[in-house]
């Protein structure tokens, strides 16, 4: 207890605090134990006991002051009080006991060096400078008879205790410096030691990211590659097996499979399978019950993913004796609206290789594959139809095979152009982050006899609509907006500019989700024909198809891209952990890549400061 009493306070993270209060602990318990030391030998050293043992006394008393401060912290404080004190003891000793010829004076040298030590060498210079200052001022005092005679007088030894006393504390001060700067020099050579270590392995996790992103752009952009290549494709089987192959072949994956439910729902079927294994599978008819002891089952029914981390693990698995080396396995449901299609199965013959990252980049692909069924099974179920009563078939087939928005627009207008209408308004209805309907874009604007009106990708919000949201989003028609409350005010202004009568709205939805509208008017008056309220409505919901389908295939693309910009920054960073040159690569990248004219990066400090500096 009493070692501990004694010790220097430790302060956790500010080492030179702690340095600084290691010398000054030192030096108030000598301080102490000198001036304990002084009382009792002046009756032996001293002319006049009385002044020379309140002056111990009051050194004693400033140096325990000074050692409570430094307990609670208040380090600075106590050196600036302890060198006060004995700069003005040792001022007031030389005065009294003969000026700058007295012993005390060699207290000055000692002074100012526990000032550099304890303070800075700024402080030290102050002592310094306060000491020649104060030892002219006596020495002229003393050549003028100002100072009168000595009141303090010295016997030899205790003049000599007094100087090797100063020797001591002076040298012991330095060696505690000394050693610091050791030890602070030893704990810089172990922090730049593992400082390169840290570096080395930052560069490890640097290059193992950047390879990541590197893989999940190229699985991105084979995301995009697999929804073009769905869009393409009409047949279903042929669909099938090549997007199959495309998965297997881009991503090295053990086995891919592309599951179909039968018309009841009650099995999965294999609509295609990569390699002889595929095949054999195929040709076999294989299929699993939904619902049953299998992933693709389990999928289906429960319109979840199923993930095997290791297929010897997974209790609802059926074990295919043609794929024995598969280690793990993962079954995505396809799913449009509420519908489900099917599944698509991906086996691996390493274990574990399906991460949360693969999972989402899987559904992706899954999303893509789900519309182009649909749309294929869409497309088979209308063309005999379409076939048989329109020569709009042709545009069909062009529609379900567009991937860009204005290319489903152009076929939309050439198609509507073909028929008794006279114009047609296309538009957009677009969603913000909470899914609430916010604005509406007209995409096209097209009219027999006149010019456009609003120019393509004129944007409104809902609410000031040239055609009211609840007109855009139903299916309906009237024969003439001029007479009958059957249409809104707003709808016979909006004709009026193009001197339409007779009106058709055919909303693109799918599922349960609006995505725009097509509206048609002719300037006669009288409905539409049956024949051509049908064929709006096929058309109609081919485009629907198609919208979500780039709606997806954009997405698929941007996340792709964003992706390979991170690959590219991040590639570029690693070359270097210079912070500046990390900060230019990354505002050029960005400003680059976003079109800015600037990008100011800004880094900023705080610093903790404590109660003394």
């Amino acid at each position: 207890m009493r070692r501990r009493l004694l010790a220097a306070p430790v302060f956790e993270g500010d080492d030179e605090k702690t340095r600084v209060a290691g010398m000054l602990n030192l030096l108030l318990l000598a301080i102490m134990a000198a001036s304990l030391i002084s009382a009792i030998l002046t009756p032996v050293a001293f002319a006049r006991q009385t002044t020379a043992l309140w002056t111990s006394i009051l050194i004693f008393a400033l140096a325990a002051l000074g050692f409570v401060l430094m307990r609670f912290g208040r380090v600075q404080m106590a050196s600036l009080l302890i060198l006060f004190g004995l700069w003005s003891s040792f001022t007031i000793l030389m005065a009294l006991s003969g000026g700058v010829s007295s012993v005390f004076a060699v207290g000055y040298v000692t002074t100012t060096a526990i000032a550099g030590l304890l303070l800075g060498a700024r402080a030290g210079i102050g002592v310094a400078e306060a000491s020649l200052i104060a030892a002219l001022g006596m020495f002229y005092a003393q050549s003028r008879g100002l100072l009168g005679e000595p009141v303090l007088s010295t016997a030899p030894g205790p003049a000599w205790i007094n100087l090797s006393a100063n020797l001591i504390a002076t040298v012991a001060m330095l060696y505690l410096n000394a050693r610091g700067v050791s030890e602070a020099l030893q704990r810089a050579r172990l922090a730049t030691a593992e400082l390169a270590d840290q570096r080395a392995h930052l560069e490890e996790v640097v290059a193992e990211r950047t390879d990541g992103l590197e893989q999940r752009a190229v699985q991105l952009a084979t995301v995009a590659d697999v929804g073009r290549a769905a869009a393409s494709v009409l047949e279903i089987d042929a669909l099938a097996r090549q997007v199959v192959e495309l998965i297997r072949g881009r991503f090295q994956f053990h086995y891919v499979g592309l599951f179909l439910l039968d018309e009841v729902g009650e099995y999965a079927v294999l609509q295609a399978g990569t390699g002889e294994e595929g095949r054999i599978m195929k040709d076999r008819g294989h299929r699993l019950l939904v619902g049953g002891v299998s992933m693709v089952g389990a999928a289906c029914a429960q319109r979840q993913p199923r993930v095997a981390v290791d297929v010897g693990e997974e209790p609802i698995r059926f074990d295919n004796p043609l794929l024995p080396d598969t280690r793990s396995e993962i079954a995505l449901p396809l799913i449009v609206g509420e519908r489900i299609l099917g599944a698509l199965d991906v086996q691996s013959n390493k274990p574990d290789a399906f991460g949360e990252a693969d999972i989402a980049v899987l559904q992706l692909v899954a999303d893509q594959i789900s519309v182009a069924v649909d749309n294929a099974r869409k497309f088979s179920e209308e063309a005999e139809l379409l076939e048989a009563t329109s020569p709009l078939f042709r545009l069909s087939r062009q529609l379900v095979s567009a991937v860009e928005t204005d290319e489903i627009v152009d076929v939309i207008v050439e198609a509507v152009s073909q028929t008794e209408a006279d114009g047609c308004v296309v538009g957009r209805l677009n969603y913000g982050p909470d899914g609430e309907m916010e604005t509406v874009t007209l995409l096209a604007d097209w009219n027999r006899h006149w010019a456009s009106r609003f120019a393509a990708g004129t944007t409104f919000p809902v609410a000031a609509s040239p055609l009211p949201l609840s007109v855009v989003t139903t299916s309906w028609s009237v024969g003439d907006v001029a007479h009958g409350d059957q249409a809104p005010q707003s709808l016979r202004m909006f004709l009026a500019g193009y001197g339409g009568r007779s009106f058709v709205n055919v909303p693109l939805q799918v599922e349960n989700r609006f995505l725009g509208f097509v509206g048609l008017y002719r300037t006669g008056v009288g409905s539409f024909s049956p024949v051509s309220a049908r064929l709006y409505e096929t058309l109609a919901d081919q485009a629907a198809v198609a919208m979500e389908r780039a709606r997806l295939l954009d997405q698929a693309q941007e996340r792709a891209e964003r992706e390979r910009l991170v690959s590219r920054v991040s590639a570029q960073m690693r070359e270097t952990l210079d912070v500046e040159m990390v900060l230019r690569t990354a505002t050029e990248e960005i400003s680059r890549a976003v079109g800015l004219a600037a990008l100011d990066v800004r880094l900023g400090i705080q610093k903790d400061r404590g109660e003394d500096g």
